[in-house]
């Protein structure tokens, strides 16, 4: 996969985000807020919700570090 340096760049932090995010859900639970009051989900209560939102935030932590850490420079035409 060819990216250029500046998408790179964003996957990595995307990548960094997403691993902490997916980090400090490890510990059971995790909260958001909807209109000022904060939701906690966790894996007793809502186990659907809480193991859905862990296997889609891996995969985006997968993705965003295979485009930002593993991809290649795009190549350019000309330049050797």
């Amino acid at each position: 996969m060819y990216t250029e340096r500046r998408t790179r760049w964003f996957f990595r932090v995307f990548s960094i985000a997403t691993a902490m995010g997916l980090l400090t859900m490890l510990d059971g639970d995790y909260s958001y807020r909807v209109q000022g009051n904060e939701v906690i989900v966790n894996a007793t209560d809502q186990p659907f919700k809480f193991y859905t939102s862990a296997i889609v935030d891996g995969l985006l932590c997968v993705v965003s570090t295979w485009i930002g850490f593993f991809s290649k420079d795009r190549p350019t035409i000309g330049k050797r």
